[in-house]
C-alpha cells in the first residue's frame, strides 16, 4: 500500500509541474500580447509622422511654387520698367518691390517650414530607432517563446509516457493488492472458522466422532474425540459472533467434550427443560479446539 500511495504521489506531482509550466507558457502570451498592443500602436503613430511629414513638404512645395511665380513676376517687371513710360515706372518699381518683399516672407516662412520638419524627422528617427529596438525584443521574445514552447511539448510527452507507465504500475499493484486482501480475507475467514455438534452418544460413535478407549472389562473406559471423523457431519459456524447454542436436553443430560475452558462459558436450562450453551468469551473458548461436541444423554 505504501508503494501504491507513492505512485500516485508522484502523478500529483506531475499534474502540479503540468499545470507549472502551463503558467508560464500564460504568462509569456500575455507579454507578448502587451507588446504586440504596443507596437501596433506605435505603427499607427509612426504613419501619422509619415502623415505630417508629407503634409509639411507637399507645403513647403507650395511655397516653392510661389516662390517661383513671384520671382517671374519680379523679372518680367524688371524687365518692363525699360519700356515703360517714367509716369507708370513708379507702379511698376512698387509692384517689384511688393514682389520681394513677398518672396523674403515666403524663404522666411520655408525656413520656418524647414525647421519644423527637421525636428520632427528627428523625433521620427528617434521613433524609428525605438521601433527597431522594441522589433528586435520581440523577435527575440518570439523566439524564446517558440524554444519553450519545444520544451515543454517535449515535457508534457515525457510527462505523458511517465504517466501512462504509472498508471500500468499502479493498476498492476492494484491487482496485487486486490489479490492480497484476498487472501487475507480468505485467512481471516478460516481463523474464524468454527464447528460444532450434538447429538446422542451412540450417534456420535456412529459417525466416527467419538469412541471408547482404555479400561478393564468394560470398566473406567473414557470417551474421547476421533482423530479422522468427518467434518461434514459438523455444522459450520463464525466462531467471533457465535454466541450461544440451544440444546434440547437437561442440563444434566448435556456434557461438552471437547476441551474448552470452564470460565469461558456456562449451560443455562430453561423451564421446559432445554438447555442454551452460553459462550461467555468466545476468545478464551474456541483458543484449544475450533470444534464443539455436545451429547445429549
Amino acid at each position: 500500500m505504501k508503494i501504491k500511495f507513492t505512485k500516485i504521489g508522484f502523478i500529483l506531482f506531475l499534474g502540479i509541474t503540468f499545470s507549472g509550466c502551463t503558467k508560464e507558457l500564460e504568462q509569456k502570451v500575455t507579454q507578448l500580447e502587451k507588446d504586440k498592443t504596443e507596437l501596433q500602436s506605435e505603427i499607427e503613430q509612426k504613419n501619422k509622422y509619415v502623415e505630417e511629414i508629407t503634409a509639411a513638404m507637399n507645403d513647403i512645395q507650395g511655397t516653392l511654387s510661389a516662390i517661383r511665380q513671384k520671382q517671374q513676376t519680379v523679372s518680367k517687371a524688371t524687365t518692363d520698367i525699360e519700356s515703360t513710360p517714367k509716369n507708370s515706372s513708379t507702379e511698376l518699381k512698387q509692384n517689384i518691390i511688393d514682389g520681394l518683399t513677398d518672396i523674403d516672407n515666403y524663404i522666411l516662412e520655408n525656413r520656418k517650414k524647414m525647421a519644423q520638419l527637421q525636428s520632427k524627422m528627428n523625433e521620427y528617427r528617434k521613433k524609428m530607432n525605438d521601433y527597431k529596438s522594441k522589433m528586435e525584443g520581440l523577435e527575440v521574445l518570439v523566439s524564446n517563446l517558440q524554444s519553450t514552447i519545444v520544451q515543454k511539448e517535449q515535457e508534457i510527452t515525457q510527462l505523458k509516457t511517465e504517466v501512462e507507465r504509472l498508471n500500468v504500475e499502479v493498476k498492476n499493484l492494484t491487482v496485487k493488492v486486490t489479490e492480497k486482501e484476498s487472501v487475507i480475507q480468505q485467512q481471516e475467514s478460516e481463523l474464524r472458522k468454527g464447528y460444532y455438534i450434538v447429538s446422542t452418544e451412540e450417534q456420535l460413535k456412529e459417525k466416527g466422532v467419538i469412541k471408547k478407549q482404555g479400561g478393564f472389562l468394560g470398566i473406567g473406559r473414557a470417551t474421547v474425540t476421533g482423530s479422522d471423523f468427518d467434518v461434514t457431519h459438523f455444522t459450520r459456524i463464525d466462531i467471533l459472533s457465535f454466541t450461544e447454542l440451544k440444546v434440547s436436553a437437561a442440563k444434566e443430560d448435556v456434557k461438552v467434550l471437547t476441551n474448552h475452558e470452564t470460565a469461558s462459558y456456562e449451560i443455562i436450562e430453561a423451564a421446559d427443560k432445554t438447555s442454551t450453551l452460553k459462550i461467555k468469551n468466545p476468545t478464551r473458548f474456541w483458543e484449544k479446539s475450533k470444534f464443539l461436541i455436545i451429547t445429549t444423554d
